[in-house]
């Protein structure tokens, strides 16, 4: 057994519907009232319901963050330098093609080109993670 996981042996990661409905189904075995239990003694007005975590974007978005910084490393520099533009920046295809020296057709297809590579090193890696925008459902 690995030394470094205090001798558990390690699990992948659940994806995340799996994970939602590994959730989903222990709540559900909680009757109501457990969940209306008031926690912390008598003078606490905090329900158990309440100390529930909900989803969490900022979290999720940190998540991601490392994620990808473990995978960038398959992108070359310039890829890198338009994925940020892109996404820490927020520039506009057009911006990008401007500050790099080429169309937006070009810009268009090297973000393309890079979140592919991204996609399959995340696979290969076995990571869960969505590449997806801000605002946009998975």
């Amino acid at each position: 057994m690995p030394a470094e996981s205090g001798g558990r042996v390690p699990r992948a990661p659940l994806e995340r519907s799996t994970r939602d409905a590994h959730w989903e189904r222990l709540l559900g075995r909680c009757r109501a009232s457990d969940r209306e239990a008031r926690v912390g003694g008598e003078s606490d007005d905090l329900a158990l319901v309440d100390t529930l975590g909900g989803d969490d974007a900022e979290l999720r978005r940190r998540e991601l963050v490392i994620t990808l910084r473990q995978a960038r490393h398959v992108l070359s520099e310039r890829e890198r330098y338009v994925a940020h533009l892109r996404f820490a920046e927020d520039r506009t295809q057009s911006e990008i093609a401007q500050r790099i020296g080429v169309s937006q057709m070009q810009v268009s297809r090297i973000l393309r080109a890079l979140l592919a590579k991204l996609r399959l090193e995340l696979r290969r890696q076995g990571s869960g993670a969505r590449l997806e925008r801000p605002g946009r459902p998975a």
